[in-house]
């Protein structure tokens, strides 16, 4: 049974971690089109589902899965808004190489507006997570006599 709740566990957490990570990089996958991000879904989904079966086969109880990837994924939350300001970055030099002073301003606006508010919903993502990572699968200490 610990060996399937692993598996479980580990396969619905490697695709949160895809998730939580898709989240993280939006910013950055724009550039890629179509193509590219058809194979940039592909290859991270299955590779954090993989990541997922190993940690569950490899974990000794379910809850300790469970317990390690929720602190992966917020830990991943929190660099969602690092990606976001490179990604940003990016936009403000386009608009910086095809318009004048007018749309370098907007896209800074905008960018610093979208990095707000991915930071905002990362930290909080962050804090669910972490505290979820922290409660889940603790190893009971033994009361001493």
């Amino acid at each position: 049974m610990n060996v399937i709740g692993g598996l479980v566990g580990g396969f619905l957490l490697g695709v949160l971690i895809y998730f939580v990570g898709a989240f993280a990089l939006i910013g950055r996958m724009g550039d890629l089109g179509p193509t590219g991000l058809l194979a940039w879904v592909a290859i991270a989904l299955g590779g954090s589902t993989i990541f997922g079966f190993v940690l569950g086969i490899k974990t000794p109880r379910a809850a300790k899965v469970w317990r390690r990837i929720f602190l992966i994924a917020g830990v991943v939350c929190l660099i969602a808004p690092l990606s976001t300001c490179v990604g940003t970055a990016t936009l403000v030099t386009k608009a910086s190489d095809v318009g004048g002073g007018a749309a370098v301003a907007g896209a800074a606006i905008g960018s610093g507006i979208a990095s707000m508010v991915v930071g905002f919903f990362a930290f909080f993502l962050a804090a669910i997570f972490l505290v979820l990572g922290f409660a889940i699968g603790r190893d009971k200490k033994q009361p001493t006599q």
